[in-house]
C-alpha cells in the first residue's frame, strides 16, 4: 500500500506541476516537461485509475560553464578590458564573478562585466577590497567576488573592464566567472 501511495503521489506531482529537473547521462542538468499528462481518479478506493500515458520531453540543456580572462594595464594606463562572445544557440547565465590584481599602494581597482540581452547592454560592478595592503612603493593585492545573476544573449559580446584610480606601474587584472550555458530554442 505504501508503494502504491508513493507512486500515486509522484504521478500527482508530475500531473500538477508538469516540470521536473533531471541529469541525463551524468552530463549537465536538463529541464524536463511532461506532456500528455495523465488524469488520476482516486475516488474508487482501493482502486486507483490513471488514464493516459505521460511522455517526457527535454526542454533545454544546461551546461556548466566557467572561464578566466586577463588584461594588462601598462605604466601610464588606467584601464584594460577583455572580451568573450557567447556561442550561437546558447544563453549565458553568469552566477559568480570575481576579479583580482596586484597594484602599487594607494591605487584601487574597479571591476565590471557588461552583458547584452536584447537591446539592453548593462554593466555589473563589483566593490573591491585590498586584502594585502603594502607599504608605500610596494604592491597591494586587491580582490572582489560576488554572486550575481547576469544574462547574455546568444552570439552577444561580453566585456570585462578593469579600471584603476592611478597609472603608476604596470599590472594585470584577472577576471573569473562561472555559470551556465543554456540552449535557446
Amino acid at each position: 500500500m505504501k508503494r502504491v501511495l508513493s507512486i500515486l503521489l509522484t504521478v500527482l506531482f508530475v500531473a500538477a506541476y508538469g516540470t521536473v529537473m533531471a541529469a541525463p547521462g551524468g552530463g549537465g542538468i536538463s529541464q524536463v516537461t511532461v506532456v500528455n499528462q495523465p488524469t488520476v481518479n482516486i475516488g474508487n478506493q482501493p482502486t486507483v485509475n490513471i488514464n493516459g500515458i505521460p511522455t517526457v520531453k527535454v526542454v533545454q540543456d544546461i551546461e556548466p560553464f566557467q572561464k578566466v580572462f586577463w588584461c594588462d594595464m601598462n605604466d601610464g594606463e588606467k584601464e584594460c578590458k577583455d572580451y568573450y562572445t557567447v556561442p550561437e544557440g546558447k544563453r549565458l547565465v553568469i552566477e559568480y564573478f570575481s576579479c583580482e590584481s596586484d597594484m602599487y599602494s594607494g591605487q584601487n581597482l574597479s571591476c565590471s562585466v557588461h552583458t547584452a540581452v536584447g537591446d539592453n547592454f548593462i554593466g555589473h560592478h563589483l566593490p573591491t577590497t585590498p586584502v594585502v595592503t603594502a607599504e608605500s612603493g610596494q604592491r597591494s593585492h586587491i580582490v572582489a567576488g560576488q554572486l550575481i545573476k547576469a544574462y547574455a544573449d546568444p552570439a552577444s559580446g561580453i566585456t570585462f573592464y578593469g579600471l584603476r584610480n592611478g597609472s603608476v606601474g604596470s599590472c594585470g587584472v584577472v577576471f573569473n566567472f562561472s555559470g551556465d550555458l543554456v540552449d535557446v530554442q
